[in-house]
């Protein structure tokens, strides 16, 4: 997250701070966790697959 905060890139196209949110606000059972399996499947793993995208493009990665 750290990375993605210093490209301005990512952070104009990527929601940071909701991000920062998922990851801190982690799920602590799978009961909770299938509740937010949307977020953390689809939208947390996409937005950290461009993120890694992004800065390979940037070169820093």
């Amino acid at each position: 997250m750290a990375r993605l905060r210093r490209s301005p890139t990512a952070s104009r196209l990527l929601d940071l701070d909701r991000l920062e949110r998922l990851i801190a606000d982690w799920p602590e059972t799978t009961a909770a966790a299938e509740t937010a399996r949307v977020q953390l499947q689809v939208m947390l793993q996409e937005a950290l697959h461009v993120g890694n995208y992004i800065a390979w493009v940037e070169g820093t990665n």
